[in-house]
């Protein structure tokens, strides 16, 4: 069974609910580059029966009065999904987001794992839609497969907070 049957079959065999582990928002300022971030841990899948984890953060970056919003889905796993785009079911809703070359996803061997993360610019529209939508399923995918999650309740309510305090 090659890699691809394997995320595959897995992908097909149900899908994992995401759990908030202490949602929480974080802020940071870099005072030379005048760069404000917020970010907030979302969405936090660990499946130990497969070793695969992944999690959605919302991100909000400030700098020179332009804001630039987005989704960081990152993933870890025994093997590569080379993850290039998510897709976001709301309802019969769907929403396609894909990295951009500008920024490619970042990719590292870790000690018995690998690790890949990448942006998804979205706007605060598309933040709160997903946040005020129960039942927002995720399929993050790549060049060897796909794995979903379900975004969680907690997690829902941990991107309303976002789009509150930092929401135009």
């Amino acid at each position: 069974m090659n890699r691809f049957t394997s995320l595959a079959i897995l992908a097909l065999v149900g899908l994992v609910a995401c759990t908030a582990t202490a949602p929480s928002i974080s802020t940071s300022h870099d005072p030379v580059d005048k760069i404000d971030s917020m970010n907030t841990n979302a969405c936090r899948v660990d499946d130990l029966s497969t070793g695969i984890a992944m999690a959605v953060n919302v991100s909000l970056i400030k700098k020179d009065g332009t804001e630039t919003w987005g989704i960081i889905v990152s993933y870890s796993a025994s093997d590569w999904l080379f993850m290039d785009r998510a897709t976001f079911r709301v309802g019969d809703r769907v929403i396609r987001l894909g990295t951009k070359p500008s920024t490619p996803t970042a990719r590292q061997v870790l000690t018995g794992r690998i690790s890949e993360s990448m942006w998804l610019d979205a706007t605060p529209e598309i933040i709160n839609t997903l946040a005020n939508s129960p039942g927002v399923l995720i399929k993050v995918s790549g060049s060897k497969g796909y794995v979903t999650a379900k975004l969680s309740e907690s997690g829902r309510a941990t991107w309303c907070t976002f789009i509150e305090r930092y929401g135009r």
